[in-house]
């Protein structure tokens, strides 16, 4: 289970880790509320994600972060000071910890989303990712980065299609994409970091 990178920044601290290989046991010791969660797991996939999440955060926080969870299901940091948010697919995981509101998903690039774009993109929305440059690349960017959003919001009445909107732009390596939240007649103007890691689209919001 090997790490990929850990990027640090003033605001945020990111790590990944690839799902790939051995078990995390070996490298990270759970506390006796971790031991019962990781004992009540009965798919094995399921036992390797939760794993990674606690190994990838043992080594972000020197051993002292770790994760509880509200009624929602949302997960919080403790201590160890700052947000936390996680994500992962079949392949990667993902850890990104910050000082501010923070929220981070991963899609891995192949799957068929152009049946279900019309769910969680708005017609001006479908309109010029289809058009765009490589619209499967940017389809799932687009996905994650509302994936992002809803986390960095943390409000689940959020209508992906109606609250969330993702500016155009070029699907190129890495970048930066803006997008605007709307909470009731609270709007947000936002800018999320994207970039590709073992076929996965990475994206990430802290604001």
């Amino acid at each position: 289970m090997p790490l990929l990178r850990v990027i640090e920044s003033p605001r945020f601290s990111l790590g990944l880790v690839s799902l790939a290989g051995n078990q995390a046991e070996d490298f990270v010791r759970l506390n006796e509320t971790d031991q019962e969660i990781f004992n009540s797991f009965t798919c094995d996939r399921r036992k390797r994600e939760f794993l990674a999440v606690r190994a990838l955060l043992d080594q972000m926080t020197t051993g002292k972060g770790r994760i509880v969870y509200e009624s929602a299901r949302k997960p919080v940091l403790k201590g160890y000071a700052g947000n936390i948010s996680i994500s992962h697919s079949a392949s990667l995981v993902a850890v990104l910890v910050s000082d501010f509101r923070c929220g981070i998903d991963v899609e891995e690039i192949d799957r068929k989303v152009d049946r279900i774009a019309p769910r969680f993109l708005c017609k001006e929305e479908l309109a010029w990712t289809t058009a765009s440059n490589d619209s499967q690349k940017t389809m799932i960017v687009c996905w994650s980065a509302k994936e992002a959003i809803f986390k960095w919001a943390g409000i689940p009445e959020t209508d992906f299609r109606r609250d969330i909107l993702i500016n155009p732009f070029v699907s190129e390596d890495q970048g930066t994409i803006t997008a605007i939240f709307r909470n009731g007649e609270h709007v947000s103007r936002l800018a999320l970091n994207y970039f590709f890691e073992l076929n996965n689209a990475v994206v990430w919001c802290v604001e």
